[in-house]
């Protein structure tokens, strides 16, 4: 076996330098999700207790530097656990996009089996995949998650498209399409501030494409 410098070399990989990396990556991974938590527990903190002085936390959110969205998710998985009396220490581990996942679902929420009829609180199940989580793919319990909300293997059921744009094409054509369209489309919910939502882009995409196809000048017959 050869050696440079009295280190051996299999290929391009440096036995114990490799191994080295691992750890190192690892540990910045975990201190990430760590960060991750530590927000959202300070967010939780910060919304329970009301220690904002905006008229409502999602503008709160607002004014810090952290997407609103990201902020309303975080602070939503810590409320969840916070109400199932779950500690961090047992969630934790999981990850951010794995409780993301599982804290999707109504914790107040009932799922009826079914075949058999027999309903059962949403709760027991997020305490299983808490339980279980580490057992679990993200891809495994995101499909149970879209089974317990009754859209998995229906027409309902969510799927992701990735389309490339030029970037002046996006910009200047198709945000501002999807930006007529939500503002056409108008507020879709509420959220538990009372805070009116916009519609998805998945939807403003959906309302731009049946206008696409109900236009006559479109059809493609004679």
């Amino acid at each position: 076996m050869e050696t440079t410098n009295s280190i051996e070399v299999i290929g391009d990989i440096i036995p114990g330098e490799a191994a080295k990396a691992r750890r190192k990556l690892e540990q910045l991974i975990k201190n990430v999700n760590r960060s991750a938590f530590d927000v959202a527990e300070l967010l939780f903190v910060v919304k329970s207790k009301g220690y904002f002085e905006e008229a409502t936390f999602s503008e709160y959110t607002k004014s810090l530097e952290i997407k609103p969205r990201k902020a309303a998710y975080l602070v939503h998985m810590v409320e969840v656990m916070s109400f199932l009396e779950i500690p961090r220490e047992t969630y934790e581990v999981l990850g951010i996009s794995k409780l993301r996942a599982i804290t999707s679902l109504n914790v107040d929420g009932v799922w009826e089996n079914p075949e058999s009829g027999q309903k059962t609180p949403l709760a027991e199940f997020i305490r299983s995949f808490i339980d279980k989580g580490n057992e679990m793919s993200l891809p495994e319990i995101q499909k149970h998650v879209r089974t317990l909300k009754g859209i998995e293997g229906t027409n309902d059921d969510i799927v992701w498209e990735n389309i490339p744009f030029i970037r002046s094409s996006l910009e200047n054509v198709v945000n501002p399409a999807l930006e007529l369209a939500r503002k056409n489309i108008g507020s879709v919910s509420k959220d538990s501030e009372g805070i009116s939502q916009d519609a998805s882009k998945g939807r403003a995409w959906e309302v731009i494409a049946v206008s696409y196809l109900n236009d006559p000048e479109n059809s493609q017959e004679g």
